[in-house]
């Protein structure tokens, strides 16, 4: 897991790097971050609220073929867990008023054109 002082993590150029430091010989299967915040609903979406650090960030369930972690006995990804596919689920039940008090999530995240998406793979309070 990979968080530097609640900055999210450049990843658009993270692979090619880790292409060029390990001389392809490894494969970035993606990057997972905890992070703590106030969830937020705009526009009847889940957001972690950002900070003066970070931008907001938005919440998505799990997809299983995202899970970062690596089974080194199978030599394939971990599965999803019950739990963790329904994490996500979790969170909408408690907010009120629009916004849920701080919470951390947990789960791999990615950089679209909109900006970072995390899949919530754990939630603690």
């Amino acid at each position: 897991m990979f968080l530097i002082d609640d900055r999210l993590p450049p990843l658009e150029r993270w692979d090619e790097q880790f292409r060029r430091i390990v001389n392809d010989s490894y494969v970035l299967r993606g990057a997972e971050v905890s992070l703590t915040g106030t969830v937020e609903i705009r526009d009847d979406k889940l957001f972690l609220a950002g900070n003066g650090r970070r931008p907001a960030v938005q919440l998505a369930p799990l997809n299983p073929a995202s899970k970062v972690q690596w089974d080194r006995a199978t030599r394939a990804p971990q599965l999803a867990l019950p739990d963790e596919v329904a994490a996500y689920m979790t969170i909408a039940p408690e907010i009120s008023g629009g916004t849920m008090p701080a919470v951390t999530v947990t789960g791999p995240i990615s950089h679209t054109g909109s900006g970072y998406v995390l899949e919530v793979r754990e939630v603690r309070r």
